[in-house]
């Protein structure tokens, strides 16, 4: 089958990457058989599942280390299967979560290669919330209103210099303390919810209302100091919809979670060494993710190895 031979497995950080085209978009199941030993040298043999439609798919099979040798099989409604199809021996890559007690915001109003750092304390909203490990939410964990927000009470306006560094896209910049190779982002959504009136199953804004649908990531190629350089786009990202089937509590599970996405998810690996991160909101999820919109996030968080 076309699909099975066209099936990629490759090596992520703690986990594995399954990707796979269904050029006729039918009912498939792709099986995917993996051993591998675990932290206490126990060889460990699993299988994994998914059923599909979609035209393209992606998968993570996560919490693994070492070396995983991979087989995968795919069959449809019809009884075709391709067989078990060896995909070879992996090496797990590793990185860490970067130190955010390392971390700092440059003043608002900072100009890095014709971008500024935008003002993320408005309303309810302060900027450094977005680094503190705590989720905006309140049953049974994180707290209310922890998060970033990029509207005032002047028409989003935040003026330095006479220039507004609210308008959209809006700028966030991360000096990370020293260098690191970036290799996955977790970002977490704003509930932004009035505690009094909410219950543990009030979905509040996630997945809507002001929050951020899709976002564009760079890294900064220059000096420490943020004078000489350039911003690099690493990706654009599009935070996939829940379906309407997981009801409340299991969308409000997934947006706890946060959502993870690789620096580089086609073949992953680690950016360049860099200072500096740069975040850019470019929808939010309204009207299947219209520009802008968008003014809200909650936590960012890193992960890398330092500079080698």
């Amino acid at each position: 089958m076309k699909v099975a031979e066209e099936l990629t497995v490759k090596a992520g950080f703690g986990a594995m990457v399954v990707n796979w085209q269904n050029e006729l978009e039918q009912d498939i199941t792709v099986i995917v058989d993996f051993t591998y030993s675990d932290t206490t040298g126990t060889q460990r043999s699993l299988r994994q599942a998914y059923s599909s439609k979609r035209l393209a798919e992606r998968y993570f099979l996560n919490d693994l280390q070492g070396t995983v040798s991979v087989k995968a099989n795919v069959a449809d409604l019809y009884g075709n299967e391709s067989g078990f199809l060896d995909k070879g021996n992996l090496q797990i890559l590793t990185d860490e979560k970067l130190d955010k007690s390392k971390m700092r915001f440059p003043n608002p109003g900072t100009l890095m290669d014709g971008k500024r750092m935008s003002y993320g304390s408005g309303w309810a909203g302060r900027i450094n919330r977005l680094i503190d490990d705590v989720i905006d939410y309140r049953y049974p964990i994180g707290t209310p209103d922890n998060f970033a927000h990029y509207g005032t009470p002047q028409d989003n306006a935040y003026m330095v210099d006479g220039i507004n560094v609210n308008q959209f896209p809006w700028q966030i910049f991360i000096d990370l303390g020293e260098k690191y190779e970036l290799s996955r982002i977790v970002t977490n959504q704003g509930w932004d919810a009035t505690p009094s009136l909410a219950t543990p199953s009030y979905l509040g804004s996630f997945y809507g209302g002001d929050n951020v649908g899709e976002y564009r990531m760079f890294y900064w190629d220059g000096d420490d100091d943020g004078i000489a350089g350039v911003w690099k786009e690493i990706r654009q990202v599009r935070i996939p919809m829940p379906p309407a089937e997981l009801g409340n509590m299991g969308i409000i599970r997934l947006a706890i979670q946060g959502n993870e996405e690789l620096m580089y998810p086609d073949d992953p690996q680690f950016t360049p060494a860099t200072r500096y991160f740069r975040y850019e909101p470019v929808a939010s999820f309204r009207n299947n993710y219209a520009p802008g919109g968008c003014l809200l996030v909650s936590e960012l968080t890193l992960y890398g190895r330092k500079a080698q």
